[in-house]
């Protein structure tokens, strides 16, 4: 009998351990771009666009607007700089190998009423402070949006050591960081910034060496601002015109930080309304200090329909927690786009813009009330202060009450008992109000305006 043949014993191989598949590429914005309730043509930020893979990240570069004219995104270093410029869609758009990986869609508001408002932006500009030669960043972007459907801004500086003024006409292609982000010579940008320029007055007098303004200085600008009213007249006769003063301020009725005597500021506001064939809509002098002075609504409220200024000294606090976000919002300059476009009449935007400021003393509330540090703007109605003057002047002559001169014009009817008729008018020429009482106890008592100077008063006014 054969030997039976045994098989070969089978050997088996344990199958392979799979190995786990790499995890995808995640894709994201940092910081998320902010889709603000209330954004505004001109709002801006910075983002970058990270692949993340394994734990690391990456910058992308391949990042586009599919709709400029609505938002523009432009480079800056490794990250992404966005503007809302206009009213509509766009969707920002990141790729990588030729497809989309990364996508944000951003509303901006439409425009919702016809009417179109200018805005004469005046500043005074010193070496000091910014060159004329230059590679820009000073004042050039305090605004750094300039047009919208409802706003154009023009912009007259009054270049102290060229002894010239200029008037601009920036449109929103205007980069005022030009000089650094393309690497320009301080004469490229000046030549750059010199083409948006649209007027030019040479010559603009000396002041004597013992004082900081004169006539002869005084009466060029008003001839020259004169002429600017009427550049600003010929190009948009149908629109709204409001001026607007960028600098130190003190009570008196003048302009331009005193450089332009009352007389002479009134004869240019006079000019400019007569041209108009209207009073200006609003003078804003929210920013410089103590211009809610008696003379101040006197001389500016003949040619305006609304004053906004505060009887204090503006600024010098910080907000509790800084934010750039917190400043583009609270900043009426860039606000006004949106404000004068989404609101049914002018009031109503210069109540918001009254109320930003409220806004921006709540983001520093800590920090005023550590100083006791005393707040207040006010939107006055020219059409009350007309008859509230008269009313006071005729006070003021039968009482032949004395006074020192800038103190509280309200403190001083109550004192003197002036009669509720007479302060119940003056309540009416304040038509909005922000401050900052309910934050500590307030240690001067001001209520919006201040007396006249004593001099003024005597020469008749």
């Amino acid at each position: 009998m054969p030997t039976p043949t045994l098989a070969p014993t089978a050997t088996l191989t344990p199958a392979p351990t799979p190995t786990p598949p790499e995890p995808p590429a995640r894709y994201e914005f940092d910081p998320p771009i902010p889709v603000p309730d209330a954004p505004y043509w001109g709002q801006s930020g910075f983002f970058s666009a990270l692949e993340i893979n394994d734990g690391t990240s990456e910058p992308i570069t391949e990042v586009t607007s599919t709709n400029p004219d609505v938002l523009k995104v432009w480079p800056t270093g490794s990250a992404w700089e966005w503007q809302l410029s206009g009213p509509g869609a766009a969707v920002v758009e990141v790729r990588r190998g030729g497809r989309v990986v990364l996508s944000h869609e951003v509303q901006s508001p439409p425009v919702t009423h016809d009417v179109h408002h200018v805005i004469l932006r005046a500043t005074r500009v010193n070496d000091d402070w910014a060159p004329f030669v230059s590679i820009g960043g000073g004042w050039e972007r305090n605004i750094p949006f300039r047009e919208s459907p409802n706003l154009k801004y023009f912009e007259a500086v009054v270049w102290l050591d060229e002894h010239t003024v200029h008037l601009y006409e920036f449109d929103n292609s205007f980069d005022p960081l030009a000089g650094t982000r393309r690497n320009m010579s301080p004469e490229e940008f000046t030549a750059y910034r010199e083409s948006y320029r649209v007027m030019a007055f040479s010559g603009l007098p000396l002041a004597p060496p013992d004082a900081a303004w004169s006539p002869e200085r005084s009466r060029f600008l008003r001839d020259t601002f004169n002429e600017i009213a009427d550049y600003l007249v010929a190009r948009y006769p149908d629109s709204e015109h409001h001026l607007n003063y960028h600098g130190h301020g003190a009570a008196g009725g003048r302009l331009l930080e005193f450089q332009m005597y009352y007389e002479d500021a009134g004869d240019f506001l006079a000019h400019w309304s007569n041209e108009l064939g209207r009073p200006l809509a609003s003078i804003d002098m929210g920013g410089p200090c103590n211009k809610g002075g008696y003379e101040d609504l006197h001389n500016f409220c003949r040619y305006a329909r609304y004053y906004i200024a505060s009887d204090m000294v503006q600024g010098g606090y910080s907000s509790d927690d800084f934010d750039i976000a917190r400043y583009f919002e609270t900043n009426a300059e860039l606000q006004y786009h949106r404000l004068l476009g989404e609101s049914d009449d002018l009031r109503e935007a210069l109540v918001k813009r009254i109320e930003l400021k409220r806004k921006d003393f709540e983001y520093s509330r800590n920090n005023m009330t550590k100083s006791n540090w005393q707040q207040a703007i006010y939107l006055y109605d020219c059409q009350e202060f007309r008859p509230f003057a008269e009313a006071f002047a005729t006070f003021m002559n039968g009482s032949n009450t004395p006074f020192q001169g800038r103190e509280d014009l309200l403190v001083f009817l109550e004192t003197h008992e002036a009669g509720d008729e007479l302060i119940n008018h003056f309540q009416r020429v304040i038509s909005h109000k922000a401050d900052n009482r309910d934050f500590f106890d307030w240690s001067d008592n001001r209520n919006g305006i201040s007396m006249p100077h004593r001099d003024w008063w005597a020469e008749g006014w």
